[in-house]
């Protein structure tokens, strides 16, 4: 359909030459301005299903729940030959979604935080962590209206390390950004780097925030010579917090590190 976008005009007439519904299915991806075009040809006269890959209960017969839960449920992945023909078909598809998410980072909707590897021989978490580089943008996606909204909303954590990430990131360009998580739990939400200074940062959206210890065992991991917890704080004050850390604003912190 993507291809022959003209043939709207003629499902029109086809659908009110017989109105019966259920009698043309149109299968296959849809752009948005395709679905723009169909509601406009086709009003009155199409429903959209969302079709889902196979379900547990669609398949049980073919294979146990454990192959499901591995492979989940696209045609082309479940029902594969072995492991490493699934695996490949699933590769090529995870490529196709990556291209998606370049155009994204490329026109600076969303930024893409890479993890930290250096000076370390623990196991990494090696996959990029994906932002919103807009917080206003990320309220509007979850249908966040007000400030009571946002602060009873389980993502409000999410919120805090979008919108802190890029006012630091934004204003802080000089600095190397990364994250750091280790196969035990240690992390590290933000890592900022310029020459051979390290900073280790962890994120919290209250105001009395507590921190782990394996926030504390990171920042040895990765030899930071400075910590700090950035939340809301009402005031723009840089706090003692222990273990060699400062509690403080976004501003605050990035006033420090802008200082030569």
């Amino acid at each position: 359909m993507q291809r022959f976008p003209g043939l709207f005009p003629l499902l029109r007439a086809l659908v009110d030459r017989d109105r019966r519904p259920g009698r043309l299915l149109v299968l296959g991806p849809a752009s948005p301005d395709l679905l723009h075009q169909s509601s406009e040809s086709l009003a009155g006269r199409i429903a959209y299903v969302d079709l889902q890959p196979l379900s547990y209960d669609e398949v049980a017969a073919h294979g146990d729940l454990m192959q499901h839960w591995l492979r989940d449920g696209f045609p082309e992945s479940f029902p594969a030959a072995d492991e490493a023909a699934s695996y490949r078909w699933r590769e090529q598809f995870v490529r196709t979604i990556t291209w998606y998410i370049d155009i994204l980072e490329s026109t600076f909707m969303v930024r893409l935080l890479r993890p930290y590897f250096r000076n370390t021989k623990k196991r990494l978490v090696r996959s990029p962590k994906i932002y919103l580089r807009d917080s206003g943008l990320l309220h509007t996606l979850l249908g966040l209206h007000s400030w009571d909204a946002l602060f009873g909303h389980p993502a409000i954590g999410a919120s805090l390390e979008t919108y802190a990430l890029e006012q630091i990131l934004g204003v802080l360009p000089e600095w190397q950004g990364s994250f750091y998580r280790s196969s035990g739990g240690a992390e590290i939400d933000l890592v900022l780097q310029r020459g051979g200074h390290t900073v280790a940062v962890e994120l919290k959206s209250t105001r009395s925030p507590r921190v782990s210890k394996g926030f504390y065992m990171a920042a040895e991991d990765i030899r930071a010579d400075e910590r700090y917890i950035v939340a809301p704080l009402a005031q723009p004050e840089l706090i003692p917090y222990g273990h060699g850390a400062v509690l403080c604003r976004p501003e605050s912190l990035i006033r420090q590190l802008s200082a030569p």
